[in-house]
Parts: structure tokens; C-alpha cells; sequence
């Protein structure tokens, strides 16, 4: 790479890794906000360097300070305005013309009130570790014999859901593993739920600027292993997985961490 594309790149890893601290709770418990700050701050110093100080907008220069707020407040999500952003879409929804809309808004509620209030609530339904939903299929990986039915769908966390689809099938396990699901079953020597998956061999730091990647829960992940089994109690993250040349690139969800 050119010089001053790997100033640019490194640059951008830079503010990257101060978000990915300032957005998760997990992490500021380990860094705190004095690490992500001097993080902003170089980020803003060398943002101005190969752009000029006339793109140095608002919002650049307010990076310096997130850090404090997120000191004060906590992680990021704990006081972002995107939420509230996000549910303008439920109430331009609920108005149905432009006169009196805050009438029309108070009614919409009321309404959603009355039916929530009326709605039976079914018996039984408790929190637990780990739900499922049932699939019905056959069972798809006949060389694991000790894997057979209830086969499932999917199955639910407290913070999360896994299932065999290409979004929602790479999770985190307890002992480091990162694993591809490709069935979700019940394993009858053991007698309890499991994932059947393969999980990836070979794991790299994907960048090792301004820290190693691994540190973050990042990683560049290859050579996936042969069909095996694990506890579904033994989950304990979600992955997002993204192609990346030969390789992938896997990022924990933050709030499942």
C-alpha cells in the first residue's frame, strides 16, 4: 500500500476501535474512557493532516469529547438519539393527515393501551436460558448418529437468536470456538440440546493497529473443521461473518458479548 493510503487506513482503525469500546459496556469495563479518548484524539489530529483543516467539521472535532460522555453516561447506546429516530417511522405511521397530529398520535396510543390491556397472557411463559422453536425436519447430518430429533428452527438467548440461516448462524463458545451452525438438534447421550456445526480452525488478528484485533473479539477465520456437536449452554456470543478475499472476517455482536 502507499504510504498515505496506510496513514489513512490506520487512521480510520483508529477511530473503529474507539467506537467498538465506546458502544460496548464488556470493553469499557476493561479499557475504560481514557484509552478511547486519546484514541479520538489522534484520530481527529490525523484526520486533519491529509484532509485539511476545512473538513474538519462539527462533528469531527466533537469526537475529542464523546469520550467524556461516554464516561459519564455510559456506552454509547445508553444516551444515542438514534432509537428515537428510529421510531419516527411508528409515528408518521399512526398519523393518518396533517390536521392535529399530536391529537391523532395520543389517540393511536390510548388505543395500542386498551388492546394491550385486554390481551390474555399465556400461562407458562417464563424466561429461561434458551428457547426453541420446533422444525419438524429430518434429520440432516446422518453421521452423527448420537444427533436425532426434536430438530429445531432456531433457538433464542436473552440477548439474541441463532439459526441456520447465512445471517445468524456463527456464534461463540465458552471454550474460544467459533462456529458455523448448520443444524440445531438433540443429542440423546448427553441428553440436552446441541448446535452441529464446524467451527474454524485457523483464527488471525485481522489488524494489529492501534491493537491487535483478537483484544476486540475480531478475527480473520479460515479452514472450517468437520461436522461436530456442543451444548447449546456452552453459547455465549453471536458473530456476524463477512467474506473477505479467501478467508472471513468474523465481529461479535456487541451487546451479546
Amino acid at each position: 500500500m502507499e504510504h498515505g493510503f496506510q496513514d489513512r487506513y490506520h487512521n480510520v482503525l483508529v477511530l473503529h476501535v474507539a467506537l467498538v469500546i465506546m458502544a460496548s459496556e464488556y470493553h469499557l469495563q476493561h479499557y475504560g474512557t481514557e484509552y478511547p479518548e486519546r484514541l479520538c484524539r489522534a484520530f481527529v489530529e490525523g484526520f486533519l493532516q491529509p484532509y485539511g483543516e476545512e473538513e474538519a467539521s462539527h462533528n469531527v472535532h466533537n469526537l475529542i469529547y464523546l469520550p467524556r460522555d461516554v464516561a459519564n453516561y455510559g456506552a454509547l447506546d445508553k444516551f444515542s438519539a438514534f432509537r428515537y429516530e428510529n421510531f419516527l417511522q411508528v409515528l408518521k405511521k399512526n398519523i393518518r393527515k396533517g390536521e392535529k397530529p399530536l391529537q391523532q398520535l395520543a389517540r393511536r396510543y390510548m388505543e395500542a393501551e386498551a388492546v394491550a390491556a385486554a390481551s390474555p397472557v399465556c400461562p407458562g411463559q417464563v424466561e429461561s436460558t434458551a428457547s426453541c422453536v420446533y422444525s419438524g425436519r429430518p434429520v440432516s447430518h446422518c453421521s452423527l448418529r448420537q444427533c436425532g430429533n426434536p430438530q429445531y428452527r432456531c433457538v433464542t438467548f436473552p440477548k439474541f437468536s441463532l439459526d441456520v440461516t447465512p445471517a445468524n448462524r456463527y456464534c461463540g463458545l465458552a471454550c474460544g470456538n467459533i462456529v458455523e451452525i448448520h443444524n440445531i438438534a438433540y443429542q440423546t447421550d448427553i441428553g440436552t440440546m446441541v448446535i452441529v456445526g464446524r467451527c474454524f480452525r485457523t483464527k488471525v488478528d485481522f489488524y494489529d493497529y492501534p491493537l491487535p484485533s483478537s483484544h476486540l473479539g475480531i478475527y480473520q477465520v479460515s479452514d472450517l473443521s468437520e461436522l461436530r456437536c456442543w451444548p447449546v449452554s456452552t453459547v455465549c456470543k453471536k458473530y456476524l461473518c463477512i467474506p473477505f478475499k479467501q478467508t472471513c472476517v468474523v465481529f461479535p455482536i456487541l451487546h451479546t458479548l
